[in-house]
């Protein structure tokens, strides 16, 4: 008789601290789900504001880049006389470039490596 009353006590502390767990862990899965669900409404923001950090300077780029090239086919145009076809190196520092397409190349990588230093710099204070 003693057997069964431990058995019949063992069986209900059994039983209580199992629907214990399963509500502790019915209670953590809820919690778990909802921060799954805050970091997916989180990462969407970020991804919205890097793509449109992207545009703005996607778009900053090419202004410049058109700008770059409206001026050099204005100076390049205003030159009369032939282009040499060695190039002569320049002696002072504002001294005009001698060869329009190289110079032009190099400002437009310029451009381009500016304009990639920005957008890193976008993508990096974006949290």
């Amino acid at each position: 008789m003693p057997f069964n009353i431990y058995f019949v006590i063992a069986l209900l502390v059994a039983i209580m601290f199992g629907g214990y767990e399963h509500y502790s862990f019915k209670q953590y899965r809820t919690e778990v789900e909802a921060l799954g669900k805050q970091a997916e409404i989180k990462n969407k923001q970020i991804i919205q504001s890097q793509e449109i950090a992207t545009k703005g300077v996607e778009d900053a780029y090419k202004s410049k880049i058109d700008a770059i090239r409206s001026d050099y086919d204005r100076v390049r145009n205003s030159s009369s006389g032939a282009m040499p076809t060695i190039p002569n190196t320049t002696i002072r520092l504002d001294d005009p470039a001698s060869n329009w397409i190289l110079a032009q190349q190099c400002t437009e990588t310029t451009q381009q490596l500016v304009s990639l230093q920005d957008w890193i710099n976008l993508q990096v204070g974006i949290k």
